[in-house]
């Protein structure tokens, strides 16, 4: 197959995959803040990535031969992992600044900085003092447990990712725990093709480089997601079981108790999957007792966490709890509230995340995934890796078709690895063929990397600052209010819920509650307590946060006019700023 064949393969895949996820969003699919995403930011995207796919398409047909020739003898071993990962850290600090502008955009990445913050106390939950306790399910969101009589808060997630966070933030660096965990994944990344293809180094600069211009993965090192965490183990897991012997399998359970502790358990649990059944043929019953054991034990103190954390912080707490803690029932109990038969709806949403997924990789991995279009080329490392990409997919359907916040698919951050490697068999196989096609087409992969690091990832930048910045400034007008309580009004602003943000011990001023979760009752004691300031969808409007008309919604209780009435008048508000 000739190099212009090849692309417009690999261009047809990529544009038809776009198109379908596209189709599927304008029918419905998607939802919430996913939606949201989707149609600001991703649907731009996908033209982008489609028009640079066209022109991929062009040089492929009429590049001169001088130029391709240029482009083929590009030395891959100046982009060596260790300057790509360097690269990787410096680009998501500066874009955790001047894209994210160090606000955590989703919920999700608060409560890894609001759990952080009780472990840098050395505590392990928080506590809303007793003045506050009234109101604190008003200040805290509902990814927060808080127990109204002891005051005790902690993040409703695993502790993994805040745990990282605050061991990085004892030295001033928790902002950036994501950046350094992606360009950790560069180089195991590497690590890993190397152990693979152990005489072909410009294989493992090419999973690094398809790490390092993964505009997912870029954009998340800039975030306090869990993910880019669940990349960087999940990558060391590969490479510790690859490795195997007693240092390889002696870790490797340990690490993914680890990764499975970072944010939802089931995904390593999928992860791993075809890479466990392995020990059944041969069948290898002491690498079974090991993982299983360690496994098993792991996994019940992360189920545990929470009641035991909870316990742990207040006799209270412990006598409340005592009898209660059932942490696998209640897992079960969630489950159950969330598995459901998937339908048109979630299948065509999970369809449409699949397609953000891949236009939020390096436009280079479909190229070269298309070589390894026949079977002969599959060696069984790249047959587990693909498996374990299948698996993955595989509860999202039935548990969570949508993610909320995200860039890209951020389910699936995880297995950008497999992708990368993936991605890299392909180019094995492509430097194997000789002529001028192989060269041709070789540019084109070279070509494709440019593309994305000049121009897609400028890009992502300029759409994330558009999206995220907006609700940043708003977060800070909240925060910067003259008042001693601020109040906000999440019926009128969109995700307004999310703008309460308070200190695991209440020691920020103003505090900052959400109008939907405030006691009805307690609104005269507040106004008579302290000073009041209300925040309203026309305070956060010109910031760009979508604000709606309270009146026009169903959901808007019929004494809401009452109770913004009576939290802005003038023996309850706070004087004007200024």
């Amino acid at each position: 197959m000739n190099a212009e064949r090849r692309t417009l393969t690999a261009v047809y895949c990529l544009a038809g995959l776009l198109g379908l996820g596209a189709l599927f969003v304008v029918f419905g699919a998607t939802f919430g803040m996913s939606r949201y995403v989707y149609t600001r930011v991703d649907l731009v995207g996908f033209a982008v990535v489609i028009l640079l796919a066209m022109g991929l398409a062009a040089f492929a047909r009429a590049a001169p031969a001088a130029l391709v020739d240029r482009v083929d003898r590009v030395r891959l071993d100046a982009f060596a992992p260790w300057r790509l990962a360097v690269a990787v850290i410096v680009l998501a600090v500066i874009g955790t600044h001047l894209v994210q502008h160090g606000y955590a955009f989703s919920m999700d990445e608060h409560m890894t900085r609001f759990q952080g913050a009780i472990f840098a106390e050395g505590r392990l939950a928080g506590e809303v003092p007793p003045e506050w306790r009234e109101y604190g399910r008003a200040m805290c969101h509902v990814f927060v447990r808080y127990d109204p009589e002891t005051g005790l808060v902690m993040s409703d997630y695993r502790p993994g990712m805040a745990s990282l966070f605050a061991m990085f933030d004892l030295v001033g660096l928790g902002l950036y725990v994501s950046a350094f965990m992606t360009a950790g994944s560069v180089l195991l990344a590497a690590a890993v093709a190397r152990r693979i293809w152990p005489e072909r180094p410009d294989a493992a600069i090419v999973a690094a480089l398809l790490v390092a211009t993964s505009q997912q993965a870029l954009a998340a090192a800039t975030t306090s997601y869990a993910m880019s965490a669940h990349l960087c183990f999940n990558l060391a897991w590969i490479w510790l079981f690859l490795r195997g012997g007693r240092l390889g399998h002696g870790l490797a359970p340990f690490v993914g108790v680890a990764t499975a502790s970072l944010h939802q358990i089931h995904f390593h649990a999928f992860f791993a999957l075809p890479f466990l059944l392995t020990f059944l043929r041969p069948l290898r019953p002491g690498l079974i007792a090991w993982y299983g054991a360690v496994y098993l034990a792991g996994h019940l103190a992360i189920l545990g966490w929470d009641d035991f954390a909870m316990r742990s912080a207040s006799e209270t707490a412990q006598a409340a709890a005592t009898g209660a803690a059932d942490p696998l029932g209640r897992l079960l109990s969630r489950l159950a509230g969330f598995i459901r038969f998937p339908g048109p709806f979630e299948l065509g949403t999970v369809t449409a995340n699949i397609a953000r997924f891949f236009a939020w990789q390096s436009l280079a991995l479909v190229p070269l995934l298309v070589m390894l279009r026949r079977r002969a080329e599959w060696s069984p490392v790249m047959v587990l890796l693909a498996a374990s990409i299948g698996t993955s997919l595989m509860p999202y359907p039935l548990l969570m078709p949508d993610q909320g916040h995200g860039w890209g698919y951020r389910y699936l951050h995880g297995l950008i690895g497999n992708f990368a490697l993936l991605g890299a068999a392909g180019w094995v196989v492509l430097s194997k063929e000789t002529g001028r096609a192989a060269a041709r087409y070789r540019a084109v992969v070279l070509a494709a990397l440019a593309a994305t690091a000049f121009i897609l990832v400028p890009m992502r930048a300029f759409q994330i600052e558009r999206v995220a910045g907006a609700w940043a400034q708003a977060a800070d007008f909240v925060a910067s209010r003259e008042a001693e309580v601020v109040v906000v009004d999440s019926h009128a602003i969109y995700y307004g819920h999310d703008l309460p943000r308070n200190d695991p011990f209440a020691r920020n001023r103003p505090i900052a509650m959400d109008i939907r979760a405030l006691p009805k009752d307690r609104i005269d004691a507040l106004c008579g307590d302290y000073s009041v300031a209300f925040v309203s969808g026309e305070d956060v409007a010109g910031f760009g946060v979508p604000v709606f008309d309270p009146a026009e919604s169903e959901e808007t209780p019929a004494d809401y006019p009452d109770w913004v009435a009576r939290l802005t008048a003038p023996d309850c508000a706070a004087p004007p700023d200024g």
